[in-house]
């Protein structure tokens, strides 16, 4: 079986569900050493504006040739020449799209510096219909699959990239420039959903950005609001790292987060920032003994043991790092970037991306080290009936740019305590489920940190959990509840999103403080489709 890039993809994070059994056809009929990678959207600037386009399938042989597969469901027509396909009234030529996809394609690996393909050639796939007596001047028989052949789709790719010698070099840079430049492999997500792939293709302009930055070194501080698409783009930076062969460390604060980034950068070191200095604590010979509860008393006196032990020992050169990329670094300090600063190489890259307005911590480092700055204040998450509900707490400049229009927010007021929460959460996420939701579509986030989660115990009625305890085990891991309900404080949530957030929003008399505010703006911007909101009116 080929290897398929996504690995994960569902019916229903497709634009066209329809794909999925060519997909499947491709990976089930070409051999193991062949690549298909779905969905390849691509940008590229001109002169007067963003061009943008998608490849339906991009096929890369053992020798390094590419297919590019245009997949046309439905009717087509032939007019004026050409074969045509209508798209809500408006006629587009079939060919044209080809060519164009074709010529951007490789005019994106050739400014990614990838070695020359053994070949490249575009193949339209009709699985509905059949053509006969082609007069395309742009297409040729061979390049025509329709549905006579469409059993025989990867015979056809086969026969006409097949052969050749091996070039296991060129395959890689070809797969690694996809994954990293077009964004190919799944967002941290999944993109389970249109709205991801909606987001993907509306932040086109940030990435045209970062692809055509230079700096030598690279010394770069991004400021990006919620939803901007941040953590996938410093994926992308350092999936280039790696691809150059540079010792490339991705931290964050956030546990969950690092998780998340850990399965999408192979090659690389993706530690939490705690993580990181444990790390380093034993490479120095400091024996560690975690309490049941790891506090800040803990990591202080680590902290403390560390510095002694670097000013006799010296730094271990395995901590010597060419790229350093820190996510969602407003939760950092500045005695801990300076920390961080010390693993760099000289001449290293250094990327700090975050969002001032999501520091719970109060703790973010400042900008004065003299690093360039890139502020991005575009969100393509959130919905826009969610967006409204946001006005009064977004921070200033934040423009809300997802068309899509989402569920919006339901706010529920209680006044029974602890049991009246558990009874309206059980209705509400059975009301969700009714709709068409699944569990792993929703998020419990607690506005009062990890200890505001205890009172739901291990299952919300018939609903288990998956939650942080606050407990560790004896090889430091964090100890978690098994369960198929996530639940995360607002501090740990950062870095993820989910279909329907279901936010515990404390006591009413909470409402208004400014660190309340900026909790809730961080907890709803984890929607993708809409939020309830719970506040205790009792107290």
């Amino acid at each position: 079986m080929a290897r398929l890039i996504p690995g994960d993809v569902l019916a229903s994070s497709l634009s066209n569900p329809a794909e999925l059994p060519t997909l499947q056809a491709l990976g089930e009929g070409l051999p193991a050493d062949w690549v298909v990678v779905h969905g390849c959207h691509w940008t590229l600037p001109t002169r007067r504006r963003l061009m943008q386009g998608e490849i339906d399938f991009v096929v890369i042989s053992p020798a390094g040739a590419v297919v590019l597969i245009e997949q046309k469901n439905g009717s087509v027509e032939y007019e004026g020449g050409e074969l045509s396909k209508a798209y809500g009234g408006q006629t587009k030529s079939v060919s044209k799209q080809m060519a164009r996809n074709r010529e951007s394609f490789l005019r994106k690996l050739q400014r990614g510096r990838v070695p020359p393909l053994t070949g490249c050639i575009s193949v339209g796939y009709f699985p509905d219909v059949r053509i006969k007596d082609v007069q395309d001047i742009a297409l040729d028989d061979c390049c025509l699959v329709d549905q006579g052949r469409a059993d025989r789709l990867p015979r056809v790719i086969e026969e006409l990239i097949g052969g050749g010698e091996p070039e296991p070099g060129k395959v890689a840079a070809i797969v690694s420039f996809l994954e990293g430049t077009l964004d190919l492999v799944p967002s941290l997500h999944g993109h389970r959903t249109l709205a991801d792939r909606m987001r993907i293709q509306l932040s086109g302009p940030m990435r045209v950005v970062l692809e055509n930055l230079e700096m030598q070194p690279m010394r770069l501080r991004i400021e990006a609001c919620a939803g901007s698409g941040k953590s996938e783009l410093l994926r992308v930076l350092a999936r280039r790292s790696v691809a150059a062969g540079r010792r490339t460390l991705l931290t964050c604060f956030n546990r969950p987060l690092a998780d998340l980034h850990r399965d999408g950068l192979p090659g690389a070191t993706v530690e939490t920032w705690f993580a990181l200095r444990r790390n380093l604590a034993e490479a120095l010979g400091i024996e560690l003994k975690f309490p049941e509860k790891a506090d800040w008393v803990f990591w202080r006196q680590l902290e403390e043991e560390t510095t002694e032990a670097l000013e006799r020992l010296g730094w271990p050169a395995e901590f010597l790092y060419d790229s350093i990329f820190v996510d969602e670094g407003q939760d950092l300090a500045d005695e801990d970037i300076d920390q961080l600063l010390k693993l760099l190489a000289p001449d290293g890259d250094f990327v700090w991306v975050g969002d001032p307005a999501q520091d719970l911590m109060e703790r973010a480092a400042g900008r004065h080290r003299g690093h360039a700055v890139l502020r991005v204040l575009d969100n393509y998450r959130t919905p826009t009936r969610l967006a409204a509900e946001l006005a009064d707490v977004a921070p200033s400049g934040v423009r809300f740019l997802n068309p899509a229009e989402g569920s919006g927010l339901e706010v529920r007021q209680l006044h029974g305590g602890e049991q009246d929460l558990m009874e309206a959460l059980e209705r509400e996420i059975a009301q969700l489920l009714r709709k068409g939701l699944d569990l792993s579509d929703l998020m419990v986030i607690g506005m009062q940190g990890t200890s505001g989660l205890k009172p739901l115990g291990d299952s919300i009625g018939p609903y288990s959990l998956r939650r942080f305890t606050g407990g560790y085990t004896l090889d430091g891991e964090q100890a978690m509840t098994s369960g198929s309900l996530l639940a995360e404080s607002v501090s740990r949530a950062k870095g993820k999103q989910c279909a329907h957030a279901l936010v515990l929003g404390g006591n009413a008399s909470s409402m208004g403080e400014p660190e309340w505010r900026r909790a809730l703006y961080v907890a709803l911007t984890r929607a993708t489709v809409g939020a309830t909101l719970f506040v205790d009116m009792s107290r």
